[in-house]
């Protein structure tokens, strides 16, 4: 447990170096770092738990591109799915795999599975991710982050 925290909390405290301003910034943003790799992201910091949270597509982790989730507080049960609305219509759901001592969890990107996730989210206004709870964060920057992040992943 005090290893999960301490992860937790080095993810907690990177992303925030990382993701420019994350908790005064939570529009998508592109990234390109050890942490995430390279890839787009949007967080959220919640001022009433302090959980931090982030949700973004990346490459370059070794794993292909894949959706990520990023967490430090809060807790995503083993083996739970992910749930994707936009605009509040539910567009995908998806495994999640917990990437070993760390506060990440993955879901491969498959390109014949998601061209409408991703174009929803590019068209979209609001997003709402969902595993053991729901964060609901905007897509705005949304459509130009994910295009220069898949050019760069499937070249």
């Amino acid at each position: 447990m005090y290893r999960r925290f301490l992860a937790s909390a080095v993810v907690a405290l990177t992303l925030c170096g990382t993701v420019a301003s994350a908790s005064a910034s939570p529009f998508w943003q592109r990234v390109e770092n050890e942490v995430i790799g390279n890839g787009a992201a949007v967080c959220k910091d919640d001022e009433t738990t302090g959980n931090f949270f982030c949700f973004g597509l990346r490459c370059d982790k070794g794993a292909g591109t894949e959706f990520f989730v990023m967490l430090a507080g809060g807790y995503i049960e083993p083996d739970s799915d992910l749930s994707i609305e936009v605009d509040g219509v539910t567009v995908a759901r998806m495994p999640l795999t917990v990437v070993e001592e760390s506060a990440e969890y993955t879901s491969p990107y498959l390109p014949d599975q998601h061209l409408d996730l991703i174009e929803k989210l590019r068209e979209g206004r609001a997003l709402t991710v969902t595993t053991t709870d729901s964060v609901q964060m905007p897509l705005i920057g949304a459509g130009p982050a994910l295009d220069e992040t898949l050019a760069a992943c499937l070249r």
